[in-house]
């Protein structure tokens, strides 16, 4: 077996945005789509979230997309009538979604999340940050600011939908290997190490290449987040009011909307 393509992104000390953004470009970019299952199934997924949030048609509405990847979340609120701004910190995953949307009324930014105020043209009515992007934040104070500016950005009757993996409870032992995707041609598994506020994502990816498998392997620091920490930034940091909340496959949903004036 040929070990190619390494990618050592192990850092110590707490989560940066810019370790996940080299572990998306070197190594899971070019899988992202595939190894998630498809462009159509998760887009019909999302559509799902979207409809048990409560989300109504956007009659041209903006909606923004905040970590947009491949978009899933993105092509969604484009069928459900939005214009929608997404932005995102990789430069491979836009691109991708520019050639699978150009139908719709959808403008790309590559930038950092917290600077989604910068590129607005309009109130937007809807904010998203969805797939676990808010772990990939430079930790809890960056996920209270981006919060906080989500908070007073939209018009009075705005949402913010948040989605994320619960990472709040401990695994141990082989609950910590998670088996992504396997195929004729790719084996994806991942292994979680858990610190008190943040966790260690291991990628494996085995790719066959002809008669033989390379081994492509990144890691890199998330934020630890489990969803009451997650409710209360919306009732204490941001003063959100929460609509709805769910947890399905190891994923928490949560849907907020304004209630008064964060202190």
């Amino acid at each position: 077996m040929q070990r190619t393509g390494r990618v050592a992104i192990g850092i110590a000390g707490f989560p940066n945005v810019s370790h996940a953004v080299t572990h998306y470009k070197h190594l899971l970019a070019r899988h992202y789509t595939r190894l998630n299952g498809g462009l159509e199934p998760n887009v019909e997924r999302a559509l799902g979230i979207f409809a048990e949030a409560g989300l109504v048609p956007g009659t041209d509405d903006l909606a923004v997309d905040l970590g947009c990847g491949s978009g899933f979340q993105l092509l969604a609120l484009a069928r459900l009538g939005y214009r929608v701004l997404a932005i995102d910190l990789s430069e491979e995953l836009p691109e991708e979604l520019r050639r699978s949307s150009s139908e719709f009324p959808i403008q790309t930014i590559e930038d950092d999340l917290l600077h989604f105020e910068r590129h607005l043209d309009a109130t937007p009515s809807l904010i998203v940050c969805m797939g676990d992007s808010i772990a990939h934040l430079d930790g809890l104070e960056a996920i209270q600011l981006l919060f906080h500016d989500v908070y007073i950005c939209p018009d009075p009757k705005g949402r913010f939908l948040v989605n994320f993996r619960d990472t709040g409870v401990e695994l141990e032992g082989e609950e910590r290997v998670t088996p992504v995707r396997s195929d004729a041609n790719t084996v994806f598994t991942c292994f979680l190490e858990f610190h008190p506020e943040s966790v260690t994502v291991n990628d494996l990816v085995y790719e066959r290449n002809g008669d033989a498998w390379e081994f492509y392997h990144g890691s890199y620091r998330k934020v630890r987040l489990g969803s009451t920490a997650v409710h209360d930034l919306f009732a204490t940091t941001a003063g959100f009011e929460i609509a709805s909340s769910r947890i399905e496959g190891g994923f928490v949903t949560v849907a907020a909307r304004k209630s008064s004036e964060p202190g």
